[in-house]
């Protein structure tokens, strides 16, 4: 059986339910449910959390080869867990380059292989910040 109870900070901080992706805004007071056996998970800061940077190596490869996506970290300090997903030109995933890196200011590097066959043109890699949800895409060219 649920039961009612709340999260009280000393100063108002920024919340984020990391299992609903959602972000709860600046509060001093969280109320929430507990239910048995249930796991709860929130991101706590100081300061909103920022959507991490995503950079591609280059805008253009070729069939063959690999692209490193670079995430970076927009925090001053500590670090954010994010998922890095990539579709190709038809909009399908791109499995085999599925991941969670955990990344600084000094950046996290993911390979995204291309074979030979894989679809020329436009891919996107997703960068999606897992404390807040929000995603940041970057694209380049298979030619």
């Amino acid at each position: 059986m649920a039961e009612s109870a709340s999260l009280n900070f000393e100063q108002p901080l920024y919340v984020y339910d990391i299992k609903k992706r959602k972000d709860l805004g600046r509060q001093q007071t969280v109320s929430l449910s507990i239910t048995p056996y249930r796991a709860m998970f929130y991101a706590i800061s100081p300061q909103p959390l920022k959507p991490v940077q995503l950079n591609v190596a280059v805008s253009k490869v070729a069939p063959g080869s690999v692209q490193q996506a670079v995430v970076k970290s927009a925090l001053p300090e500590g670090s954010q867990a994010v998922k890095v997903w990539v579709t190709m030109p038809d909009g399908k995933p791109a499995d085999w380059a599925d991941t969670v890196v955990v990344t600084g200011g000094q950046g996290a590097t993911v390979d995204v292989p291309v074979a030979y066959n894989d679809p020329k043109g436009a891919w996107t890699v997703h960068a999606t910040e897992l404390y807040t949800g929000v995603t940041t895409t970057a694209t380049f060219s298979v030619e």
